[in-house]
């Protein structure tokens, strides 16, 4: 599961565990 934040500037951005994810999905595709 990703978890996403928003930032103060309206950003859709990942969080700490979002990012983890990210990663292990980028370095899977």
């Amino acid at each position: 599961e990703t978890r996403t934040e928003v930032d103060d500037d309206g950003e859709i951005s990942p969080s700490a565990s979002g990012i983890e994810s990210l990663k292990s999905w980028i370095e899977g595709s």
